[in-house]
């Protein structure tokens, strides 16, 4: 695992390799282990409420719940509306 430094290092690696027009040997560096991020970008429930990944349906409940007011995901029933309509 890499945090976002080593993907900066990398891009620029790649861009520098890119442009060049005769084989030459590069080295970078994997400079942070990517721990400050397993809460975040390595962990997929995270990336998919920040709508960094799709999400994958499941058919029950979890499908309205997890998804934000502004994707429909929030359902209003009155009092006298029945189960079956909530």
């Amino acid at each position: 695992m890499g945090g976002s430094s080593t993907g900066t290092l990398l891009a620029g690696a790649l861009h520098y390799c890119r442009a060049q027009t005769e084989s030459k040997r590069v080295v970078t560096l994997v400079c942070d282990s990517g721990n400050k991020y397993l809460s975040k970008q390595y962990n997929d429930f995270w990336m998919e409420e920040q709508g960094f990944l799709p999400r994958r349906p499941v058919g029950d409940l979890r499908d309205i719940i997890g998804r934000p007011h502004d994707e429909g995901g929030t359902v209003y029933v009155g009092p006298d509306d029945t189960l079956l309509t909530a």
